[in-house]
């Protein structure tokens, strides 16, 4: 039988386990913040910070010239963690990075453009989050 010492180890080590996987990520629009945008400045006024869940990760876009940082849902990275991808879509140029540190979501986004094979992806994804906004 478990005393009450050794259960409260045992949730000790499950909770750091948990703390382990959770980091802050920025949470802005450029639509909303100018300072979101390409030149990011994190100490702007309008610039959030959020902890990301056990199954999110943090999340930089940019669709044309709007820039966006937020939690996204792990799964909506397919295309692999501390990664960016590029692609045309509707003509514009959309790249979406997924990052899995503290703060990581400050990078600016790639000039260049190169076309990918995530294109039903990406449409997927920006129709999610459209529902979201």
């Amino acid at each position: 039988m478990l005393s009450v010492r050794n259960l409260f180890i045992i949730l000790l080590l499950v909770s750091s386990i948990t703390l382990s996987h959770t980091y802050r990520c920025f949470q802005c629009m450029s639509t909303q913040e100018p300072a979101c945008g390409n030149s990011f400045d994190p100490s702007a006024r309008g610039i959030k910070i959020v902890e990301a869940k056990a199954d999110e990760l943090c999340w930089a876009t940019r669709i044309g010239n709007t820039f966006g940082r937020a939690v996204m849902l792990t799964e909506m990275c397919s295309w692999g963690k501390d990664k960016c991808v590029t692609a045309f879509i509707d003509d514009a140029t959309v790249t979406y990075c997924c990052c899995t540190s503290d703060l990581c979501n400050t990078q600016n986004m790639p000039q260049n453009t190169t076309t990918t094979t995530v294109r039903d992806h990406l449409l997927f994804e920006r129709e999610l989050l459209t529902e979201k906004l």
